[in-house]
């Protein structure tokens, strides 16, 4: 399923709210908001609104939520 969603949002150019697997300072679940900017096999790219780039694996990744047009 989060394959399915990181694919869809890659393809149609859409934004997405990916939480991971990890607690951030206040152990709240750590999201990151942005743009799929590639696909490699287990790995996402992922640009951020202010333009850097964070990578991660699927497996870092508890749910995506990919935003409507």
């Amino acid at each position: 399923m989060i394959s399915e969603r990181l694919a869809l949002a890659w393809r149609t150019h859409r934004h997405v709210h990916v939480q991971l697997n990890v607690l951030d300072a206040n152990q709240a679940v750590a999201v990151l908001d942005g743009t799929v900017a590639g696909v490699a096999d287990d790995q996402i790219m992922v640009q951020l609104p202010a333009g850097n780039y964070h990578q991660l694996a699927l497996t870092a990744i508890r749910c995506v939520t990919v935003a409507a047009h």
